[in-house]
């Protein structure tokens, strides 16, 4: 599951952890959405916005 904001930026980055106790990669958002088959949805709530 990933966020819909990580979605529709193509140069956006994201880092991920990489199997080892402080070791992670940095990679495209959009390019980990495709190889990851990623399900996208809004699961967030921006600072600053109410619900409701």
């Amino acid at each position: 599951m990933a966020d819909a904001t990580l979605a529709g930026e193509p140069d956006r980055v994201v880092s991920m952890g990489a199997g080892a106790h402080g070791v992670a990669v940095s990679v495209k958002a959009e390019a980990a959405l495709i190889h990851l088959r990623a399900q996208v949805a809004d699961v967030t709530e921006p600072v600053g916005r109410t619900p409701g």
